[in-house]
């Protein structure tokens, strides 16, 4: 028995090691990276596996790397889905042009005189209009004028 190397009497008889750690040098380990002794569950340079590099914005938990919260892993890149644009609520689910992110909704802020409505196509998007003018958003929002109508304080009228 060797009690540098012996999983099963590391360091002293009877000392056992832990079934995803070595003996080595009377002392029990997960590895042995480029000469160093270090844990692959926590090691953020060697992170499960010698040489896996977590990103900067990663911890090493349990042998993976894992995004710092409230953080979430969006390909390959950590993302705060609470502001992030591209990944507004989830990875992938973008917010239209104009719109921003926030609490994980995409939302738009409209000026003065402006009202917030869903464009008339099948995008979702949100768009700010002027109820009192816009011929597909007239009076109220997803109200449209007929063809060669125009909207005229905020009811449609004969175009001219």
């Amino acid at each position: 028995m060797d009690l540098m190397s012996d999983p099963a009497n590391c360091g002293a008889c009877g000392t056992l090691c832990q079934p995803d750690n070595d003996c080595i040098n009377g002392a029990c380990v997960t590895a042995v990276c480029s000469g160093a002794v270090v844990d692959l569950m926590s090691d953020p340079v060697n992170c499960g596996a010698c040489g896996t590099l977590c990103q900067p914005d990663n911890d090493c938990i349990n042998g993976a790397c894992v995004c710092e919260l409230p953080n979430t892993l969006c390909n390959d890149s950590c993302v705060d889905t609470t502001t992030d644009s591209a990944n507004c609520g989830a990875c992938g689910h973008t917010c239209c042009a104009g719109e921003l992110c926030s609490q994980g909704v995409c939302s738009v802020a409209c000026p003065a005189g402006m009202t917030v409505c869903s464009s008339s196509d099948d995008s979702g998007c949100l768009l700010c209009v002027d109820l009192s003018s816009n011929p597909a958003h007239c009076g109220l929002c997803g109200v449209a004028c007929a063809a060669g109508q125009v909207c005229v304080d905020g009811a449609c009228a004969a175009g001219e």
